[in-house]
């Protein structure tokens, strides 16, 4: 036999069937406002509030409060996750109870196991309503993540940033979308089954500070944060970065004016990046200005260089205007005028010189 069928002539809709059909229908666990089932921690236990939820196709309603004891590790981490348990074997009164599972881990198979978190709708399912992790050494929790979705009539299903942040315990299907609260943050769950950054208007631009640095002798210094010493842009001189994150790709723009007092020290120079780069991708290059006012107005085309894992991007510029050919951009080889790439006869900086860059390249999901 090819298909089964259910709900239709001669067959039998009861708690496991309706469970089925539901998973067709919306997402297996939501709260029924924001505030409902809202979980807090307290002297030892996690205490959840009042309010309704849908678990797999069951409606659950809690009058009072509950809580569940969760206890530190001593000088060990201990990690809970605090699910809403319905249990389809027992009754109206018993089948939904409040669990706390140590070191939770999923259970997906058809058989109960009640040492971990069970996606079993019909039968037995964890709803994850809070995720408590204790460090070693202390006995108050050192994170503490609230799980649960919402949702508005036909709108996206919203969850906390925490929650959005680290989704491991968000139970969706493919192609689900969720957001956070006044729209700063969303993400979509693809057919690889992983959460991605969506590129709407509920995905603004972040800002970050692209800092210059410069390297002397030594040329650049790698990747290692503490290499380099910062260049100094002059009083009154600005730094402007904005970035965001669309489908795995970051878009990034910088903006750097200079001012009276600048000092861009000897040798190579790099500016700062606001993520690292994918690890699968080798080499990659951006695009950016230099527009300066030393001998008189003038622009050269610049280059990015940016390798897997780099916080860093490596300037590049032409030796002078007469050629096409990029080198490492710096301001003087050895601090005296004219020693620089690209080369100019009075020497860099003057006030108002402005470099712009546009950054495009992977990151890590």
């Amino acid at each position: 036999m090819a298909f089964t069928t259910v709900a239709t002539s001669n067959t039998t809709i009861g708690p496991s069937q309706f469970a089925d059909i539901t998973q067709a229908l919306g997402p297996r666990f939501l709260v029924d406002k924001p505030g409902d089932l809202r979980p807090s921690y307290s002297n030892g236990s996690v205490i959840v509030q009042s309010g309704s939820a849908t678990v797999a196709g069951t409606r659950v309603n809690a009058i009072g409060s509950n809580s569940v004891a969760v206890a530190s590790g001593g000088l060990s981490t201990r990690r809970y996750a605090v699910v809403l348990r319905v249990d389809w074997s027992k009754g109206v009164n018993d089948s939904a109870q409040l669990v706390a599972i140590q070191e939770p881990t999923f259970n997906t198979t058809s058989a109960p196991d009640t040492t971990k978190i069970n996606l079993i709708p019909g039968v037995l399912y964890d709803a994850v309503i809070a995720y408590v992790v204790f460090a070693g050494g202390y006995t108050s929790p050192s994170q503490f993540i609230d799980y649960r979705p919402w949702g508005g009539d036909g709108g996206p299903i919203r969850v906390t940033q925490q929650a959005l942040n680290y989704p491991q315990f968000l139970d969706m299907r493919a192609g689900s979308m969720i957001t956070v609260d006044r729209g700063s943050y969303t993400r979509r769950l693809d057919d690889d089954m992983v959460w991605r950054d969506v590129g709407t208007a509920s995905n603004p631009w972040k800002q970050w500070q692209p800092i210059l640095r410069y390297y002397g002798d030594k040329g650049y210094g790698g990747n290692n944060p503490n290499d380099g010493t910062a260049v100094f842009l002059g009083t009154g001189g600005s730094y402007r970065g904005y970035y965001r994150v669309v489908d795995g790709m970051l878009d990034g723009f910088i903006s750097i004016t200079t001012a009276t007092g600048r000092n861009f020290g000897r040798g190579q120079i790099t500016v700062d990046l606001p993520l690292a780069c994918a690890d699968w991708m080798p080499d990659t290059w951006s695009t950016g200005h230099i527009y300066i006012n030393a001998d008189r107005p003038l622009d050269f085309p610049m280059e990015i260089l940016i390798k897997s894992g780099w916080m860093r991007g490596t300037l590049f510029a032409p030796a002078s205007g007469d050629y096409s050919n990029t080198y490492p951009h710096r301001i003087s080889q050895d601090g005296t005028t004219g020693t620089g790439v690209p080369k100019l006869a009075s020497g860099w900086h003057s006030t108002g010189d402005v470099y712009t860059m546009h950054l495009s390249y992977p990151v890590a999901d």
